[in-house]
């Protein structure tokens, strides 16, 4: 064996990888103190980990879903029972929850959701979380998570984000203000440069170019590819510019889905005319695939929801 064993759980979202066969190594070693992973139950990686050495004993009946401990950690009879039942264990470092403490910031802040990401987070930032998504994505090898998590980052959002662009580079050659360098107009773009209006236009059939390989992209990892290099190709706008529909609709979606996920799952939190955490997903997730054209509907259900169940912005789920 000689490649790494990728194992994510398909409910959390939580990923860590084994060395590989070539070591003996631990478990332990290769997840944080304090985090619970879930594996799910009868996965072939049980084996796999198993030839690695590792200890599969540690992981609960093979009938039910199965949880590695970190070290030094011994599960709880209310653990037990909540993995028996449900599947699912708290654990405070899944990236998740901090997307959903994210959420909750931004609810707070005194100037509105929206005006939380203008304040904090430049332009850049949408590529930043685009990137980091689409590199998540190709490691990913449980198809029900893939699909979970494309549904929100995928080649439409990422085209749409480089048509964006276009629109800008379009706006500053009609309304930026002009100088002349030996008689090539160039306009100045504050924090990243001056350009001249020729480099500009060729910045936007570059763009279109990559736009084309975006929607032509066979698989995860060629998107990946593309879009990482179209962001170092790219002019860098100002910092203020910006974020541009496709990404923020994509963006909030995300947002308000693993916020509520999370929600329901670890706080209790019941949808209005349900009565247990699997309906609350189910609905959750029909109420994702019906506004999956804009998300912002998505967005105000949440809140809704967090109302309804009177839970406070401010709280600490972080």
């Amino acid at each position: 064996m000689n490649d790494n064993v990728h194992v994510i759980c398909p409910h959390c979202g939580t990923e860590f990888e084994i060395a590989d066969g070539n070591q003996k190594v631990t478990a332990s070693r290769d997840i944080p103190d304090g985090v619970y992973t879930l594996i799910p139950k009868n996965d072939k990686k049980l084996s796999q980990l198993k030839d690695l050495g590792i200890d599969i004993t540690k992981f609960f009946g093979m009938d039910n879903p199965e949880v590695t401990f970190s070290k030094n950690e011994t599960p709880s009879d209310e653990i037990v029972e909540d993995i028996k039942k449900e599947g699912y264990v708290a654990g405070k470092s899944l990236w998740r929850r901090w997307v959903m403490a994210q959420m909750f910031r931004a609810l707070s802040y005194d100037k509105g959701y929206d005006s939380y990401y203008k304040d904090h987070y430049y332009y850049q930032y949408s590529w930043d979380t685009v990137l980091n998504e689409l590199k998540a994505q190709t490691k990913i090898k449980n198809p029900e998570e893939l699909a979970e998590r494309q549904q929100f980052f995928n080649k439409t959002v990422v085209a749409g984000m480089i048509e964006y662009y276009v629109r800008c580079i379009k706006h500053l050659i009609k309304m930026g203000k002009r100088k002349h360098c030996h008689g090539r107009p160039y306009v100045h773009i504050p924090y990243s440069g001056n350009y001249f209006i020729e480099d500009l236009e060729e910045s936007i059939t570059e763009a279109k170019d990559y736009i084309k390989r975006i929607k032509n992209a066979l698989s995860v990892l060629e998107l990946y590819c593309i879009t990482r290099d179209f962001n170092a190709a790219k002019i860098n706008l100002k910092k203020n510019t910006g974020k541009g529909d496709a990404w923020r609709n994509a963006f909030v979606g995300a947002g308000a889905y693993y916020t509520l996920d999370n929600l329901i799952k670890f706080h209790k939190c019941i949808i209005p005319g349900t009565s247990s955490m699997e309906e609350s997903i189910r609905v959750l997730k029909e109420k994702t695939e019906e506004y999956k054209y804009d998300y912002y509907k998505l967005f105000m259900f949440m809140k809704q929801v967090i109302d309804d169940n009177h839970y406070v912005y401010g709280s600490d789920f972080s």
